[in-house]
């Protein structure tokens, strides 16, 4: 019987200490556990870093043209490339056309001063009248000069504006003759007395409104405070 009950308590000693290892955390264990922690937060931000850069590859990609204006043999010209040469080559005119271009639309909001679109149709139907009898379309003639249907018409714009803002154009019968006899051998023979006349008015009008249009931009530089923070 006393070695009965040694058994037993041996036995459940030992159940004891197996429970007691059991419900403790072991060295490896502890260690395995470290080791995932340690696995998982790297492998994580792997994974979120190679996402943004496919997302940041693919946006360069899908905005290429931003960045990049053309592949030689697998060479990139960049745009930045592109604009530079554009601002040697013609950097200085196309600033000064934008000032002159910002000054007109000032003057002729502080003079209250715009124009409908029925003013803007009819100058381009005269235009286009004009072309036609060149034997040109207008389209044609912006292809020529490199210009869209948008730079045309805020073109037109600003010139009926300064037209306005000008004043309208008086053209004398004595100038009229002048021009016809300084320009005599320029006529076709048998045109008529009044298309003669109608055509040289038509010229000097536009003479004067240049002239007149130069001495405007002039007065509008002179007056205004313009600072330029780049040199061509």
């Amino acid at each position: 019987m006393a070695q009965q009950k040694k058994s037993t308590t041996v036995k459940s000693k030992s159940i004891q200490n197996k429970k007691l290892v059991s419900s403790q955390p072991t060295q490896s264990g502890t260690s395995f556990n470290k080791t995932i922690k340690i696995s998982y937060k790297p492998s994580q931000t792997r994974i979120i870093i190679l996402a943004v850069i496919l997302i940041i590859v693919a946006l360069l990609f899908y905005f290429k043209g931003l960045f990049i204006a053309a592949v030689v043999n697998g060479q990139p010209i960049s745009r930045f490339e592109v604009i530079s040469r554009l601002e040697k080559e013609g950097g200085k005119q196309i600033l000064n056309s934008i000032v002159i271009q910002n000054l007109i639309m000032q003057e002729a909001n502080k003079r209250h001063i715009s124009v409908s679109q029925d003013e803007m149709n009819k100058q381009i139907s005269s235009i286009e009248k004009n072309l036609a009898s060149q034997g040109q379309t207008l389209t044609q003639a912006l292809t020529s000069q490199g210009m869209s249907q948008e730079d045309f018409q805020t073109q037109v714009r600003e010139q009926l504006l300064v037209n306005k803002m000008v004043g309208k154009i008086q053209v004398s019968n004595s100038e009229v003759d002048s021009y016809i006899a300084a320009n005599k051998s320029q006529i076709p023979q048998g045109e008529n007395d009044a298309t003669i006349r109608a055509q040289a008015v038509q010229q000097l009008t536009q003479q004067k409104q240049q002239t007149l249009t130069q001495q405007f931009v002039q007065k509008l530089q002179s007056n205004a405070h313009i600072s330029y923070f780049v040199s061509y």
